[in-house]
């Protein structure tokens, strides 16, 4: 094998191995894709779970709190026992719009790492890239060379 024909096989190989790594990529950055709406999915349902939880908690509490006030006698449509009801559902909208706020924090993290990932995947691309064009350079001028020296 001549000198130009293995530069001509490295650049081919380099090619080659640039596209595997490639294929892989792409392959991993979906796997990350799907786990990342899993994983966000997952944020989403647990958040609504535990609103419906909260929710509910908070119609079982006002009831209660309705029928011992009305055992004792006392309105529930006014004065302090009024402000006693409006008070625990003050408490749960604020736990739920807590809760809400950190569900999209975690969403926000998968979504920054999804963007990390991919911009990785970016750079390699470049970096293989720029690889291929350094082995055509150098294969062209070695051509040239064995062509200059002929």
């Amino acid at each position: 094998m001549s000198g130009i024909e293995s530069q001509i096989l490295a650049l081919a190989m380099t090619a080659l191995s640039s596209a595997n790594a490639a294929s892989q990529r792409k392959s991993a950055y979906a796997a990350q894709q799907t786990q990342a709406q899993q994983q966000i999915q997952r944020y989403q349902q647990e958040q609504a779970i535990r609103e419906r939880e909260r929710l509910e908690k908070l119609h079982r509490d006002q009831a209660t709190q309705r029928a011992r006030f009305g055992a004792r006698g006392i309105s529930s449509a006014g004065g302090s026992s009024s402000a006693l009801l409006e008070g625990l559902q003050h408490d749960t909208l604020q736990d739920i719009a807590d809760d809400r706020r950190r569900t999209g924090w975690g969403i926000d993290d998968v979504n920054l790492s999804l963007a990390d990932a991919r911009r990785r995947n970016l750079l390699e691309e470049s970096q293989d890239r720029l690889r291929v064009l350094e082995g055509t350079l150098k294969t062209g001028l070695g051509a040239y060379n064995l062509l200059k020296k002929s």
